[in-house]
């Protein structure tokens, strides 16, 4: 689906027992994860989206099938009815006919709605448009017969991983290579036996030699695509004097695909036909008859480059490709397992991609950035999308297994009124990159934080927040004590912080902490993964406009606030606002929020880049 893909809402699934009616799945140009436990209806309803015959939803018309609105709309006005033909004769109809800009308003007026939905409904050899109403997309006001071939091209074209059964996979290489022999030889016939052809006068030639070498190509990036898609370090071998017969390398030995593992043949023939799919729309893509390369050379097995995918396969032909993929993870390894993660979220950052899975650790790799179909009982989900936050679903979630936390970073902030700060102004951006807000409880909190048995347990970075604590300082600090623990021991870096907390101690109470959290840091080995996150701000609610306190100034700097003084002390007496009083502080937050959260220009791009540079690293 291309240019559909815009306009495309969802479909309108009737996936059974245990769902005991239809339901709309909506798509929002994201990948959709279902999970949830066994028995509830999750690869049921993925069986579901995946068939062309379920009806999908649009907004407004694929370009494709307007030139029916119009159709219908000539047949109605003048025979009181919609067009009843053939599949044939109404894909004939619809090519001698010419879009109108206004068809679909006028189907608005006709069936006396402000606005109309529309579904495309195939069946094997018929299809129909159905026109709907938003609020109850279920009940058709008009059906509009159209031709099966023009509503096929408005289906999700989908990748599956048992598609093609291992089996099977010699007959498909065998076809492969016979279709695409015939896309890049100029001046021959082919035949049933793909070793075969004849030239124009009648004489016959071999294709060994050419089908010995696409196989060889198809072999090899087969395999990269395999270990790109779940970390299988295998060499793969199709023969065609032997039938196409797939092999398999294992240590010294060629054994038959088939005879290998159900993870092996699984994912060897998905990367197979993947591969099979892309040599096929590479060539598709040249016009055969303005290259040069003449059939002699191609049957020598030298095939022009243009006729050839560019650069390494990635783990799917094209990033336009739909997948598909239920339970992913069984029968693979850990380490398997996260590669097919890892490539399955890539891929899901375009959308496109839609896995039922029971494995949590899969399901984190798509926090944030994906919609989630949540699962509790059976025919029952419940969808989470991004932009409601991270936190939510993985509190839905952890409850069945800490390993959806997996991915999960922390970013640590000083209080209650830094979260709803920072969550207001940067929650969307926090929740793609699957980082959750935490909470120290002041400055003191931090070394606490940092040493916690959570933190320890956790392999992901985690970032400190400090106000009043400039970037290059903090860094400078830290640098110097990694330092010593790089080149006296962690011994001598723990002694070292321990000399400057008490050497600190009557200083700023920031300082101090800042040191505290270092000493905790590295007592307990997390040096790799803490990120200092420092704005450099006096306070947090520096990012607020002026304005939200009453003040007529365009920023704090023309208010007079320049650093001399703490944020909240210029506050005291400048706006006679107390940042320390929590109910003062409310009432500032829902003032910003009425006022549509203006921010004072530098205090919020310093807050940002420190942010930013978090979810960069």
């Amino acid at each position: 689906m291309t240019a559909a893909s815009s306009t495309f809402l969802g479909w309108l699934a009737e996936p059974g027992s245990p769902f005991r009616e239809p339901v709309l799945v909506p798509y929002l140009d994201r990948a959709i994860v279902l999970v949830g436990p066994n028995g509830c209806g999750k690869t049921r309803l993925l069986r579901a989206l995946v068939d062309r015959h379920t009806p999908r939803l649009f907004a407004t018309l694929p370009r494709r099938l307007t030139p029916y609105l119009t159709m219908h709309r000539r047949h109605l006005e003048e025979h009181h009815g919609t067009a009843e033909a053939g599949d044939r004769e109404l894909f004939e109809r619809a090519e001698a006919t010419r879009a109108q800009d206004d068809a679909e308003a006028w189907w608005c007026a006709h069936l006396n709605q402000p606005r109309l939905w529309w579904t495309v409904r195939l069946a094997a050899d018929t299809a129909v448009v159905t026109a709907v109403a938003p609020e109850d997309p279920f009940t058709d006001l008009a059906r509009l017969p159209v031709a099966s071939r023009h509503a096929a091209t408005v289906v999700e074209p989908w990748v599956t991983p048992d598609a093609v059964e291992p089996a099977a996979l010699d007959a498909a290489a065998a076809r492969g290579f016979r279709e695409w022999a015939a896309i890049v030889l100029r001046d021959a016939t082919l035949y049933t036996n793909p070793l075969v052809a004849t030239r124009r006068d009648g004489e016959a030639m071999s294709l060994l030699v050419l089908a010995t070498t696409y196989c060889d190509l198809l072999a090899q990036r087969a395999s990269a695509r395999l270990r790109s898609l779940a970390g299988f370090p295998l060499e793969l071998r199709c023969r065609p004097a032997e039938d196409f017969a797939w092999r398999v390398r294992v240590d010294d030995e060629w054994i038959p695909l088939v005879h290998t593992s159900r993870a092996m043949s699984r994912w060897c023939t998905l990367a197979a036909t993947e591969t099979l799919r892309e040599l096929h729309e590479c060539a598709t893509a040249v016009a055969s008859d303005v290259i040069r390369t003449t059939d002699a050379q191609t049957l020598a097995g030298t095939i022009d480059p243009v006729f050839l995918p560019p650069g390494p396969p990635g783990p799917f032909a094209t990033r336009s490709t739909w997948v598909a993929m239920d339970e992913p993870e069984v029968h693979l390894f850990a380490s398997e397992a996260r590669v097919l993660g890892d490539a399955l979220a890539d891929r899901g950052g375009v959308g496109r991609t839609l896995v039922a899975t029971h494995s949590l650790e899969l399901a984190a790799r798509f926090a944030g950035t994906a919609d989630f179909l949540v699962f509790d009982s059976p025919g029952h989900f419940t969808v989470h999308r991004p932009e409601r936050g991270v936190a939510t679903l993985l509190s839905r979630l952890v409850a069945h297994g800490p390993v959806i936390l997996a991915g999960t970073r922390v970013l640590y902030v000083e209080g209650d009124w830094d979260v709803e700060l920072v969550d207001r102004l940067h929650g969307p951006a926090l929740s793609a990159a699957n980082v959750l807000l935490g909470r120290m409880h002041g400055v003191k909190g931090a070394g606490v934080a940092a040493s916690s048995v959570w933190q320890r347990m956790m392999a992901t970075p985690f970032g400190m927040m400090f106000d009043g604590v400039r970037a290059d300082e903090a860094e400078r600090r830290w640098t110097a004590l990694r330092t010593v623990l790089a080149t006296q021991g962690r011994q001598a870096a723990t002694h070292q912080s321990r000399t400057a907390i008490r050497r600190a101690a009557r200083g700023r109470h920031e300082d101090v902490e800042l040191i505290r959290l270092f000493h905790s840091v590295v007592e307990g080995g997390l040096e790799e993964r803490l990120r200092l996150v420092m704005h450099g701000l006096s306070d947090i609610f520096q990012v607020v406009h002026p304005s939200v306190f009453g003040l007529a100034a365009a920023s704090w700097s023309e208010a007079g606030y320049d650093g001399r003084v703490t944020f909240k002390d210029f506050c005291r007496r400048v706006a006679s606002v107390d940042l320390g009083d929590g109910t003062q502080c409310r009432r500032i937050l829902d003032a910003f929020d009425q006022a549509g959260r203006p921010v004072d220009a530098a205090a919020a791009a310093a807050l940002a880049g420190a942010v930013e540079s978090f979810l960069k690293d």
